[in-house]
């Protein structure tokens, strides 16, 4: 903010920010002599939160833009705009080249608001992105239109790009509560993505079609594939709610694959995200904690077929625990389910615990239905669906010129617990004053027989 000096020795090299404070990176030699230093020129509040280099010593630039700036440190102009409805503003990946100079810059337009948190380069110069937003967000930050729309408004989210910036894929995981953050994110081996951050309310760590919730407070470990598939997630609960949860947390992987994490925590916290409990003594209000979890040193699969009705681990040789994905979100043990293959009596949300040489690991979360309740005839009517997280009632609007005809609401089990039908009306209101904290499924048939299926939150 304002004109600073960025070289630290006897000589001067000045730059003076554009606005209330401007992004800055210089590049110092092994003797700690000022090679060049450059600026993000914005007219409003720029930040910057994680910076990464690649092999050929590129500097990647993560961070959060208000109003306007441009990227290019040189002579040069390349001048982008936040697209923020609400003037809060948009994330953004700057590349700058290893002599300083400008090479590209993508942003994350989101109706509200995003911000990029953390960026990781691997060796062949893939780049992978973490950050959060909330409305919705195109999360190609090419010239395709990649829209993402969190039912629960907010969310993380990961993304893969190419060294030339280039969308090679990108998901988000929705959580109930906007105070949740990714901290740190790490590449373990075959580029697997590990993160550290905290979690409260509701969060689905599952990135694809799946769903993996966790509905507490505390710390989570989570990692990811290189193909952006959801692997597992630790979490270190809070007992009681605690403010210091999320203040500050890093990670580290050592040569072995073990994971290590320090942060803040509040007292009564359990670090052993088992069914075993350790929660050290607490000697202040907050304390640091460092944490040591070992990780898998092979690869386990943890895809799930469905075939006739069966659901069957695709991994071998392995011992198996079916999981229910209720009622607390996080997956409870069905007894008597120790086989590979599971075949479930009711509809229900269902995932299979896999360990094997010493090492445990989760499937994602399948939504199952029996074969006589499988919706026969879906397709892309647009209904809307408000408000989403609710409380008290929720609205079903039809914009697509045909009537509905029936609702169904049923929970994560698939036990219906209202139903309506001959509606006929393009508006129709439910009330959910009597429903406890959960998500819930909305099944509605317009009069032409189209099904449209959707997720929402009540709490």
């Amino acid at each position: 903010e304002g004109l600073a000096d960025f070289d630290p020795g006897p000589a001067s090299s000045t730059m003076l920010s554009a606005g209330s404070r401007d992004v800055y990176a210089i590049k110092l030699n092994t003797l700690g002599a000022l090679v060049w230093a450059g600026s993000i020129r914005g007219v409003d509040y720029d930040e910057i939160n994680d910076m990464e280099l690649d092999a050929n010593e590129n500097v990647y630039l993560a961070g959060f833009l208000q109003d306007s700036a441009d990227f290019d440190p040189g002579t040069g102009i390349y001048q982008l705009n936040s697209t923020s409805s609400f003037a809060v503003g948009n994330g953004y990946l700057c590349k700058w080249n290893s002599a300083g100079n400008f090479v590209w810059t993508k942003t994350y337009e989101a109706t509200i608001e995003s911000d990029v948190l953390e960026v990781e380069v691997t060796q062949s110069g893939d780049v992978f992105l973490a950050g959060f937003f909330s409305g919705s967000m195109d999360i190609d930050p090419g010239t395709a239109v990649v829209n993402k729309i969190p039912d629960f408004n907010d969310a993380k989210f990961l993304s893969k790009l190419n060294s030339n910036g280039d969308f090679i894929w990108g998901n988000i995981a929705e959580t109930s509560n906007q105070n949740e953050s990714i901290h740190d994110m790490q590449l373990g081996a075959n580029n697997d993505l590990f993160l550290v951050g905290n979690f409260n309310e509701l969060t689905d760590f599952d990135l694809s079609f799946g769903y993996y919730f966790q509905n507490e407070e505390g710390l989570y470990l989570w990692k990811v594939d290189s193909s952006g598939q959801f692997n597992w997630v630790r979490t270190f609960l809070n007992k009681p709610v605690s403010s210091f949860w999320g203040a500050e947390a890093a990670l580290a992987l050592d040569a072995s694959g073990n994971i290590y994490s320090t942060g803040l925590s509040g007292c009564q916290t359990d670090f052993d995200p088992s069914s075993n409990v350790f929660e050290p003594s607490c000697y202040g209000f907050g304390d640091i904690y460092v944490v040591k979890l070992n990780s898998c040193t092979f690869s386990i699969d943890t895809a799930v077929s469905l075939v006739a009705g069966t659901l069957s681990s695709n991994e071998g040789g392995a011992i198996y625990q079916w999981l229910e994905c209720v009622p607390t979100y996080a997956p409870a043990a069905i007894i008597g389910e120790t086989n590979q293959t599971f075949r479930p009596q009711t509809n229900g949300t269902y995932a299979v615990e896999i360990t094997k040489n010493g090492c445990t690991t989760y499937s994602s979360c399948i939504n199952y239905q029996l074969a006589s309740s499988i919706p026969s005839n879906t397709t892309n009517y647009i209904l809307k669906v408000y408000p989403n997280p609710a409380n008290s009632s929720i609205y079903l609007e039809s914009i697509d010129n045909d009537l509905i005809f029936s609702v169904a609401l049923s929970d994560l089990t698939g036990r219906q617990l209202y139903f309506e039908k001959d509606i006929m009306r393009a508006l129709y209101s439910i009330s959910i004053h009597d429903l406890k904290t959960a998500i819930y499924f909305i099944e509605l048939k317009t009069v032409t027989g189209k099904v449209i299926n959707k997720k929402i939150l009540v709490h």
